[in-house]
C-alpha cells in the first residue's frame, strides 16, 4: 500500500480487516451507534477479532463464549448446562435456533446482526468481528436483553480483491468447508463478495450432528460521480440464505430409573392385573417426568414393533343395564419413578420441592458420552434468508453524515421430538402378568418411554423487518474559535447523533403432539355424547415403549448392560389392540390407528396450541458526547423512547383439541376495537430510557513523563433499557409489565507502552426487573389446568347426586353404575367412603357389583364431605377473565378444554448480579497476541411476581377447605390421604405439583441464581515466529479456561416458625473445572499469488469423564450431571489467493 495513501474510515461501519492482526480492537459502534474509539466509551463492551476468531477457531457463539468476559453458553462445549435448578432439569433451551447463554449470571443476550436483532445463529465464514455489551445500553437497543447483546459484522464487500477457500476436518468425522470470494468490479468504487459454508458438525454422542449449510453475497458501491473532496456516498446490499438441521447432543445423562429396582426394591414385580382401580383414570407408569397417562402403549424392541398390554378398558353397559367389568384391565401398568417423585412425597423437605431426580452415572449401563439415547428419533432445524441494504452519505470531511437502512430478516425454526424434553430415562418393566393373565414377554427388560407431554412438535415463523435512520454531526470549536486556544481546546469537538427506527415483527408458532390416536380410532377413549377425548388430552397419547436387551430378572446388578440407544428409526403404526368387552365378558381385539403428524402435509397437521401476533415498534433516540479540554475528558448523554403496539389473535377455536388454525376469525385485529368479544389482544406500550456516562483520561503530556508511558482513564457509566413486550400476560390475560434492566459501571483502564498492553477493570450491578422465570417454576400448567378438571368433577357430581339421577358418566362414575348409599336426606352418594370398599360391597354370583352396604353413619359423613365441597368449589368459581386466559371453554357446564400453556404467559421476577470483571489485552513484542480475563460474580434471584403470588396463595388457602377436597378422576380420595384410595383431590395435585414448585422458588429468594460460578478467568495467548527466524510461519498458542466452583444447590434448615427454607447463605458447590486448549500452524507463500495455511485446534486437551454436578439433594449429594466437554480437535487448512 503506498504510505501516503489515505484510508477514510466510515463513521457508520466497522470491518473486520481493521484488526486482522491483534487481538486489540481500536474502534466499536456499540457505544454510540456511530464510530467511537473504544477508551472513550465507559459502557462494557469487548470486541472479539478475526485474528482471536481464527486463532481459537471460535466459529459460533458455543466456540466463542467460553472464552470471552463473564459470559456463559451451553452446548456441548459450553460452560454451563442453562437448564435451571428444578426437580427434574429440562433440555429445551435446545430447540431454539440460537444457542442459550448468559451474561453476568443474569439472562439470555440478544443475538444481533449488524445491529439488528436477528434469530440467525453467527458463522464465522462470513463475520469476521464480535462485539459484547455486557448489560442493558439504550443508545443501542432500548428494548434490548438487560443481558447484553451478542452482535456479528457481516464481511462487507472491499475494494481489493481476495480469495479463499478452507476445508477443515476433525473429532468425530467432522467436516468444515468454506468459500469467500472478494473481487473489485470497478477500482475503489464497485465491489461484490460471495462467502459459503459446508458445515457437518458431529458430536460424541452418535448419532448427533448439526449441518449448517449456507450461502452469502454481498456488495459495495461508491459511486465517484456521487465522490467530491468533502463528500461521499456508499451503498451496501448484502443477502444470505440457509439452513441448519440437527440432531443436537443432550448435555445431560439419562435419568435413572432403573438402579432402584437393584437397590431397594430387590426387583420386585408385580401382577398389572391386581393393580386395577374402580374407575377409569389416573393409572400412570410413574417412571420419568414422562408419564403415562392412560395413553396407547405401543411397544418397540429389536425384533419389531408389537403391543404391549391394552391400554384402556371402558365401562360398557351389559345387557341387564349394570355396568360389567369397569376393573377389569383398566390400563394399570406399574414402573418406577424417578427420585424426586417418591421422595418429594415421602420426606417434609418436599414441601419445598427439595429433592431431585437423579442422573444415570454408570455408563456401563448406557454409555451417554457416546450415544444418544433415542438415536435418529429427534431433530432440529432451523431455515432462514436475511437481506439487508444501507446507504450512507457523508459531508463536510465526515462532520455531517446519514446513513439509512434497510432489514428483512424471516427465520423457520421447529423441533421434532421422541423423548420428553426433560425425561430422557431408563427404566425397567416391572410388570410379570398382562392384563389379559397373559405371562408378559417383556418382564424385566430395561427400557425407555417416548411419546406423550412434550414429545411432540413445533413450528415458528417469525419474520423481522426495519426501517433505520440514523444522522450525526460533529461540532468542534477548533473550527469555530481559534486553533489551539485555550477555549477552542476546552471545548473541544461535541458529536450529535440522532435516530430513528421502526420496526415489525410477526410471529407465527404451532405445537402439537408428533404422534397420537386418530380421532377415528376404534380404542379411542370417547365421552358420554360419543365423540373422541380432545387431542392433547393423555387418552389420546401413543406412548411408546423401546426395549434395549433380554430380562434382567437374573441379574444381580444392571452394571454392564451395555445400552446402546435406539439405532434406528421409530414410527409407530397403525395395528389393534386386545381390550376387555364388557358386554361379552371377553377379551377381542380392537383397531388402534395412530396418526404421524409430522408426515402429513403442514396444511393438513392438528395442532393443539397456536400463536399469532405482531409488534409494530418505532424507536426515536438523540446522543451527545463531548471531548472536553484536549479530547480528555469525554460526557456522553443518551435519550431513548420506544412505542410499541401489539396484537395478537388470540387462541383459536379449539374442536376436540384440535386448533383451527383455518378459522378466517382467528387472525390480528385491525384496531383497538376490532377484538372479537376480547378474544383478540390489542395492547400498546412506551417508555424511555437513558445512558450517561463520563471518561477522564489522564494527559498524554503527563503520561508521557511516566515509566512505560502509563496512560491512565477512569470512567463511570450508567443506562437502562426495557423491552415494551407487550405479548406477555399474567394468569388473569391481563398485560404484565415490560422487562427492563440497569446498570452501573465504573472503574479504571491503564494503557502501557505505547498502548501494547491494555488493563481494564469494572466494577459493576446489573439489575434485571420482571424478566422471565416460568420455567423456573414447576407444576405452571396446573394453575388453570386443576380448575378445569375440578370443574368437570364438580359439574358431575352436583347432577350426579339427585335423587334417581344417572351415576354413569365419569367421573360421577362409579362402579356397576349404583351409589355407594344413599343420605339420610334422600341424596345419592358418588364419592366412595374411606377405607377399603370390598367389606361393604355386594356381587352376584358373576362377581358382579349389585350394591354397596356401608353403615349410614359413613354414607352420611361421606356426604356431607361431598355436599360440603361442591358447595364451595362453586363458591368459589374463577373469574372469566382467568377462564379466558387458560383457554375454560363451557366452564360453567363443566364442558370444553383446558389450554395447559396459554399464550403469552409470564411470571416474572427480578435478578441482581454485582461483581468486578478483568481484561487485559497486549501485544507487547511482535507476534505475540495476549488475552485475559476474569471476572467475580454474584448473582441473586428475587421478588417473584405479584399477580402469581397473590393467586397462588388465594387459591391455596381456599383448598385448604372443603374445596380442595374435591375429587378430580373419579370417586377416590386422595392416595396421601387415605391408602385405600388411589385418586387425587384438588388440594393433594395443587400441593404437590404447584405449590412444591412455588415454595421452591420462595424458598430460594435472595440465593444464587443456578450454576453460579463466583470467580472465572481464561488465558489466551498466540505467538507467530518472526520471518527472519527458522521457524518462518510457524504460529503456536493456547487457552486456559478456569471456572470457581459451582453453586449446585443449599441445604435445607427449619425455622423458629416450623417452616422449612434453605440456607442460602450457605450454599453446596461442586466442583471447578480447568480447561487447557491449545494450537499450531503454519503458513507458507506456496507461489505469488498463493498462500497455504494449516492449523491444528485442540480443545480440552486434558479431558476426562467426570460428571460435573449441576444441583444435589437436601444432604447435598449429587442429583443431576452435566457431561464435560470432551476433548476434540480440528485441522484447518486455508488456500489463499
Amino acid at each position: 500500500m503506498d504510505d501516503e495513501e489515505i484510508i477514510e474510515l466510515s463513521p457508520f461501519s466497522i470491518t473486520a480487516e481493521e484488526d486482522e492482526d491483534s487481538y486489540s480492537a481500536k474502534y466499536s459502534l456499540a457505544g454510540t451507534r456511530i464510530r467511537t474509539e473504544l477508551q472513550d466509551v465507559g459502557s462494557a463492551i469487548q470486541v472479539v477479532t478475526q485474528k482471536f476468531l481464527q486463532d481459537t477457531n471460535s466459529n459460533s457463539s458455543e466456540d466463542l463464549l467460553v472464552y470471552t468476559t463473564n459470559t456463559e453458553v451451553a452446548g456441548q462445549g459450553g460452560n454451563f448446562l442453562g437448564q435451571g435448578d428444578g426437580a427434574v432439569l429440562t433440555d429445551t433451551n435446545r430447540l431454539a435456533p440460537i444457542p442459550n447463554t448468559r451474561v453476568r449470571g443474569l439472562a439470555e443476550a440478544d443475538n444481533t446482526r449488524d445491529f439488528f436483532l436477528s434469530d440467525i445463529p453467527w458463522d464465522s465464514y462470513n463475520v469476521g468481528r464480535i462485539d459484547l455489551q455486557r448489560g442493558p445500553n439504550s443508545i443501542l437497543f432500548g428494548i434490548g436483553s438487560p443481558a447484553g447483546i451478542v452482535n456479528g459484522t457481516t464481511n462487507a464487500a472491499a475494494f481489493n480483491d481476495s480469495y479463499k477457500v478452507e476445508g477443515q476436518f476433525g473429532s468425530y468425522s467432522s467436516t468444515r468447508l468454506v468459500a469467500d470470494l472478494n473481487k473489485v468490479l470497478l477500482d475503489d468504487e464497485l465491489a461484490v463478495r460471495v462467502s459459503a459454508l459446508r458445515d457437518d458438525r458431529k458430536y460424541r454422542q452418535d448419532p448427533a450432528f448439526r449441518k449448517d449449510e449456507r450461502i452469502y453475497a454481498a456488495a459495495r458501491w461508491d459511486p465517484k460521480f456521487l465522490r467530491t473532496d468533502s463528500a461521499s456516498t456508499s451503498i451496501r446490499v448484502n443477502f444470505e440464505k440457509g439452513q441448519v438441521t440437527s440432531n443436537n447432543p443432550r448435555g445431560t445423562p439419562p435419568l435413572d430409573a432403573i438402579t432402584p429396582w437393584f437397590t431397594d426394591l430387590d426387583k420386585v414385580t408385580y401382577d398389572a392385573r391386581s393393580a386395577a382401580t374402580e374407575q377409569q383414570g389416573n393409572n400412570w407408569w410413574g417412571s420419568p417426568g414422562n408419564p403415562v397417562w392412560d395413553g396407547t402403549v405401543v411397544t418397540f424392541d429389536a425384533n419389531g414393533q408389537g403391543i404391549s398390554w391394552p391400554s384402556q378398558v371402558q365401562p360398557y353397559p351389559n345387557p341387564a343395564g349394570n355396568l360389567n367389568g369397569a376393573n377389569v384391565g383398566d390400563n394399570s401398568t406399574r414402573g418406577i419413578r424417578t427420585y424426586d417423585g417418591y421422595a418429594n412425597a415421602t420426606f417434609p423437605e418436599g414441601a419445598i420441592g427439595a429433592y431431585k431426580a437423579k442422573s444415570l452415572t454408570d455408563p456401563s449401563i448406557f454409555d451417554f458420552y457416546n450415544n444418544l439415547l433415542e438415536g435418529p428419533n429427534k431433530r432440529e432445524f432451523n431455515n432462514f434468508e436475511a437481506f439487508n441494504t444501507t446507504i450512507e452519505q457523508t459531508f463536510l470531511d465526515s462532520k455531517l453524515g446519514f446513513e439509512l437502512a434497510y432489514d428483512w430478516q424471516k427465520a423457520h425454526w421447529g423441533y421434532r421430538n421422541f423423548l420428553s424434553g426433560d425425561a430422557a430415562v431408563i427404566t425397567v418393566d416391572t410388570n410379570h402378568t398382562l392384563l389379559s393373565g397373559d405371562p408378559n414377554p417383556n418382564v424385566g427388560r430395561p427400557l425407555t418411554i417416548a411419546g406423550g407431554g412434550s414429545a411432540g412438535m413445533g413450528d415458528q415463523i417469525r419474520s423481522r423487518e426495519t426501517i433505520r435512520a440514523t444522522g450525526f454531526y460533529e461540532l468542534n470549536f477548533e473550527d469555530v474559535l481559534e486553533e489551539d486556544s485555550f477555549f477552542a481546546r476546552m471545548l473541544g469537538r461535541h458529536v450529535f447523533t440522532g435516530l430513528f427506527s421502526t420496526n415489525e415483527v410477526r410471529n407465527d408458532q404451532r405445537t402439537g403432539p408428533r404422534f397420537y390416536q386418530d380421532a377415528l380410532s376404534p380404542a379411542v377413549k370417547k365421552n358420554a355424547a360419543g365423540e373422541p377425548n380432545p387431542l392433547g388430552q393423555s387418552s389420546r397419547d401413543a406412548i411408546i415403549y423401546h426395549y434395549f436387551g433380554p430380562s434382567l430378572e437374573s441379574a444381580s446388578s444392571p452394571a454392564g448392560l451395555n445400552i446402546q440407544g435406539i439405532k434406528n428409526v421409530v414410527t409407530p403404526q397403525t395395528t389393534a389392540i386386545t381390550t376387555w368387552n364388557n358386554v361379552l365378558n371377553q377379551w377381542e381385539a380392537v383397531p388402534l390407528i395412530i396418526a404421524n403428524n409430522d408426515a402429513r402435509p403442514p396444511e393438513l397437521r392438528q395442532y393443539t396450541n397456536a400463536v399469532r401476533e405482531r409488534s409494530d415498534l418505532d424507536s426515536y433516540a438523540l446522543v451527545w458526547q463531548g471531548y472536553l479540554f484536549d479530547g480528555n475528558v469525554v460526557p456522553m448523554y443518551g435519550w431513548r423512547r420506544d412505542e410499541q403496539t401489539f396484537r395478537s389473535a388470540g387462541s383459536p377455536n379449539v374442536i376436540l383439541g384440535v386448533a383451527d388454525v383455518g378459522d378466517p376469525e382467528w387472525r390480528l385485529p385491525n384496531d383497538a376495537n376490532d377484538l372479537n368479544g376480547g378474544q383478540r389482544k390489542w395492547n400498546e406500550v412506551a417508555g424511555n430510557s437513558t445512558t450517561w456516562g463520563v471518561v477522564v483520561h489522564v494527559p498524554q503530556e503527563w503520561s508521557n513523563k511516566l515509566p512505560g508511558r502509563v496512560g491512565l482513564s477512569v470512567f463511570y457509566n450508567e443506562s437502562e433499557n426495557f423491552q415494551p413486550d407487550a405479548s406477555r400476560r399474567d394468569i388473569f390475560g391481563n398485560p404484565v409489565d415490560s422487562p427492563s434492566g440497569e446498570t452501573k459501571d465504573y472503574g479504571l483502564q491503564v494503557r502501557l507502552f505505547e498502548d501494547k498492553l491494555s488493563l481494564r477493570w469494572t466494577h459493576y450491578k446489573t439489575t434485571v426487573t420482571n424478566a422471565n422465570v416460568a420455567g423456573s417454576i414447576s407444576g405452571q400448567y396446573l394453575i388453570g389446568a386443576v380448575e378445569g378438571w375440578g370443574q368437570q368433577a364438580a359439574v358431575k357430581f352436583r347432577d350426579s347426586i339427585q335423587p334417581g339421577a344417572p351415576v354413569t358418566n365419569w367421573p360421577a362414575s362409579v362402579p356397576g353404575g349404583i351409589p355407594y348409599g344413599i343420605s339420610s336426606d334422600g341424596f345419592q352418594l358418588t364419592w366412595r367412603p374411606p377405607g377399603p370398599s370390598e367389606p361393604y360391597t355386594l356381587r352376584d354370583e358373576n362377581g358382579n357389583i349389585i350394591g354397596y352396604n356401608y353403615p349410614q353413619e359413613v354414607v352420611d359423613a361421606t356426604f356431607a364431605r361431598e355436599k360440603a365441597s361442591l358447595d364451595a368449589w362453586f363458591a368459589t368459581q374463577v373469574p372469566a377473565d382467568f377462564q379466558e386466559m387458560w383457554g375454560l371453554s363451557d366452564y360453567a357446564t363443566g364442558g370444553g378444554t383446558i389450554n395447559f400453556s396459554p399464550a403469552g404467559l409470564t411470571v416474572t421476577g427480578d435478578t441482581v448480579s454485582e461483581g468486578d470483571e478483568f481484561e487485559i489485552v497486549a501485544n507487547p513484542v511482535r507476534g505475540l497476541n495476549i488475552a485475559f480475563n476474569a471476572s467475580k460474580t454474584s448473582a441473586r434471584r428475587v421478588n417473584l411476581a405479584k399477580s402469581y403470588t397473590e393467586w397462588i396463595e388465594k387459591r391455596w388457602e381456599e383448598f385448604q377447605g372443603p374445596a380442595g377436597d374435591m375429587r378430580l378422576w373419579g370417586t377416590d380420595d386422595d392416595w396421601s390421604a387415605d391408602s385405600d384410595h388411589t385418586g387425587e383431590t384438588a388440594r393433594g395435585k395443587f400441593q404437590r405439583e404447584t405449590m412444591a414448585g412455588y415454595n421452591l422458588w420462595n424458598a430460594l429468594q435472595n440465593s444464587d441464581v443456578p450454576e453460579l460460578r463466583k470467580w472465572k478467568f481464561n488465558l489466551i495467548a498466540n505467538y507467530t515466529f518472526a520471518r527472519d527466524s527458522s521457524l518462518k510461519g510457524v504460529n503456536v498458542g493456547g487457552s486456559i479456561r478456569y471456572q470457581d466452583a459451582a453453586t449446585t444447590g443449599f441445604p435445607v434448615v427449619e425455622g423458629s416458625d416450623g417452616l422449612l427454607s434453605f440456607d442460602v447463605a450457605n450454599p453446596y458447590k461442586g466442583k471447578s473445572e480447568t480447561i487447557f486448549d491449545m494450537w499450531v500452524g503454519y503458513e507458507r507463500q506456496l507461489t505469488e499469488k498463493l498462500k497455504w495455511r494449516v492449523q491444528l485446534n485442540v480443545r480440552n486437551l486434558f479431558a476426562d469423564d467426570e460428571l460435573i454436578p449441576v444441583t444435589v439433594q437436601p444432604d447435598g449429594s449429587p442429583a443431576a450431571f452435566r457431561i464435560p466437554e470432551p476433548r476434540t480437535w480440528f485441522l484447518t487448512n486455508s488456500f489463499y489467493f
